[in-house]
C-alpha cells in the first residue's frame, strides 16, 4: 500500500480532494485512496461524506487503526458517541500502542459516565507519548474534573519531572494536595 497517494497540494484542499477522487475513479479498489479521501473530507468539515468514505474503506477490508480512528472522530462529531467509542476500541484492538485512539477514547468516555476507563486510557497514552504537552493537559484536566486527586497528584508530579516547575503544573499539584486534605502542602 502506498501511503503517499494523498494527492498534490496542501492538506484539506479541494485540489487534493479532486486528485484523490481521480485516483479512486481510476482504481475503485484503492483502499488507501479511500482512507485518504475520508481524511481530506474531514479536514474540509464534510463529516457525513468523510464517514461514508471511511466506512467504505473499513468495510472493504482496510482494518488499520488509522481508519478506525478516523471513523471514530467522524462519529463523535455527529454525536454518535457509543459508535465512536467502539471504533476507538477497534483501533486499539488492532494496535494497542495507537496514541490517537487512546487519547480520543479517553476524551469521549467521561461523557458516557466511564470516568475511570477514561483515566486508564489517558494513562496508556501518556506512557506511549510522554512528551505530548496537550495530552498531559487533557489528562490533568480530566483527573481534576473527576476529582481523582490521587491520579492528579501523580500525574502533576510526573509532568513536573518532565517539563519543570511550570506554574500550571504547580497549580494542579496544589489542587490535588488540597483535594486529598493535605492543606499544609497545598
Amino acid at each position: 500500500m502506498d501511503w503517499t497517494s494523498r494527492g498534490v497540494g496542501p492538506p484539506g484542499s479541494e485540489q487534493v480532494l479532486a486528485d484523490l477522487q481521480r485516483q479512486l475513479d481510476a482504481n475503485p479498489a484503492d483502499l488507501i485512496a479511500m482512507h485518504n479521501l475520508a481524511v481530506e473530507l474531514r479536514m474540509l468539515d464534510r463529516i457525513p461524506e468523510a464517514l461514508a468514505m471511511a466506512d467504505k474503506a473499513w468495510h472493504a477490508g482496510l482494518h488499520i487503526p488509522e481508519t478506525a480512528t478516523t471513523r471514530g472522530h467522524d462519529l463523535a462529531d455527529l454525536g454518535r458517541f457509543a459508535e465512536a467509542a467502539e471504533c476507538y476500541r477497534q483501533a486499539l484492538a488492532i494496535d494497542p500502542t495507537h496514541v490517537s485512539a487512546h487519547e480520543a477514547l479517553a476524551a469521549l468516555l467521561p461523557q458516557s459516565g466511564e470516568g475511570k476507563a477514561a483515566l486508564d486510557s489517558y494513562e496508556a497514552a501518556l506512557k506511549l507519548a510522554p512528551g505530548s504537552v496537550p495530552l498531559w493537559t487533557s489528562a490533568l484536566n480530566t483527573a481534576n474534573g473527576q476529582q481523582r486527586f490521587d491520579r492528579l497528584e501523580a500525574w502533576s508530579q510526573a509532568a513536573m519531572a518532565r517539563f519543570g516547575q511550570d506554574p500550571v503544573l504547580v497549580g494542579y499539584l496544589a489542587c490535588a494536595e488540597a483535594g486529598q486534605g493535605h492543606l499544609e502542602r497545598a
